[in-house]
């Protein structure tokens, strides 16, 4: 038992559950795993009762987590307000894109406020279907927009690594090439994240064709890579 207690391990798992944003990308790992499943035992070939509990698993987390997003599309709107005020101080592609992004988010989830309250019953949509789509379509445009500016990241990044390489060795120049890297590394890693993601509201809105079990997948892979970062984030200094 006191190995339990002071165990460094423990106390960070129990950290990072302790956080909303942790938990919920467990949730979301296991919705899409449950997404992925059904798929495959429907593919081959199981019976009704046995998709059932992953079809219902899938369906209650997805429920659970509009829920608990309730409010957020406010957060999404104060960011792209502040992004509009920031005029002339930051990278005038990655305001524009970041303001795009946020009010793509906000949309995405005020529409989603809706799907809850139809999927929980509290009230009946006759047109939920249509909402679900105008939602796709916020989301789509708001990861859209992350991706471009992952990618213009990235070429400035990698001119910038350039420039400096053709320095004089320093102390300096080291520092600003390790710098470099680990933006580099993060700018890459949130474009894979959100190229997985889009996906999901990608096939919603008909743009693309995948199957419930490769966006399963990815939304697994990007909750993976969701949960690794919070995880980061969470360690002991």
């Amino acid at each position: 038992m006191e190995t339990l207690a002071y165990s460094p391990l423990v106390s960070h798992i129990l950290k990072y559950t302790s956080t909303t944003v942790g938990r919920d990308k467990i949730y979301r790992a296991v919705q899409y795993w449950s997404r992925f499943y059904a798929w495959y035992l429907l593919r081959k070939g199981k019976t009704p009762d046995v998709i059932a509990p992953w079809a219902a698993l899938k369906s209650h987390l997805a429920l659970s987590r509009k829920l608990m997003r309730v409010g957020k599309n406010v957060e999404h709107l104060k960011a792209a307000s502040l992004l509009i005020q920031e005029a002339g101080k930051t990278d005038p592609i990655l305001r524009a894109l970041g303001i795009g992004r946020q009010l793509g988010y906000a949309g995405y989830l005020t529409y989603d406020v809706a799907n809850w309250a139809h999927g929980s019953k509290f009230v009946t949509l006759k047109n939920n279907k249509e909402i679900s789509k105008i939602a796709a379509r916020f989301w789509f445009t708001g990861l859209s927009c992350n991706i471009a500016a992952g990618l213009y990241k990235i070429y400035v990044n990698r001119q910038q690594q350039q420039a400096i390489a053709s320095r004089a060795h320093t102390d300096e120049k080291n520092v600003q090439t390790k710098k470099l890297e680990k933006d580099l590394w993060a700018a890459q890693k949130q474009l894979l994240q959100d190229c997985l993601d889009i996906c999901n509201p990608g096939t919603s809105i008909g743009l693309f064709n995948f199957d419930d079990g490769f966006i399963g997948l990815a939304g697994l892979g990007s909750s993976f890579l969701g949960i690794a970062s919070q995880w980061k984030k969470t360690a002991p200094a």
